[in-house]
């Protein structure tokens, strides 16, 4: 993978299925960020877009479908395997309070 660690066979299976469903189309949450100090992702900015007045920016997202997100890199792929325009929960904290939201992702070429 990108950041130097093996893919799963399940992983790359789960990528080609999505790509067969939705050639072209990767889920996308419309939103840049960066990894926060102690694990999750820190929201920096929320485009127009799946996230908008959803998720703000120094929101920590901490799982989607209740699978963990320590860093960025884990957030895109787990993103990369989801088809694009596909409801998706997405676990936060915001101002040191846990909750969570329901995004239908956009689409990533």
């Amino acid at each position: 993978g990108r950041n130097g660690r093996w893919l799963s066979a399940h992983y790359v299976a789960t990528v080609a299925q999505s790509w067969l469903a939705h050639p072209g189309c990767h889920g996308r949450l419309g939103i840049s960020g960066t990894t926060a100090d102690g694990g999750g992702v820190t929201v920096i900015s929320v485009g127009d877009g799946p996230s908008s007045r959803k998720l703000r920016r120094g929101d920590v997202i901490t799982g989607i479908n209740s699978r963990a997100v320590d860093t960025m890199d884990a957030l895109l792929s787990i993103l990369y395997a989801i088809p694009g325009r596909s409801p998706v929960v997405v676990h936060y904290t915001r101002n040191s309070q846990a909750t969570y939201t329901v995004v239908r992702l956009g689409c990533q070429p």
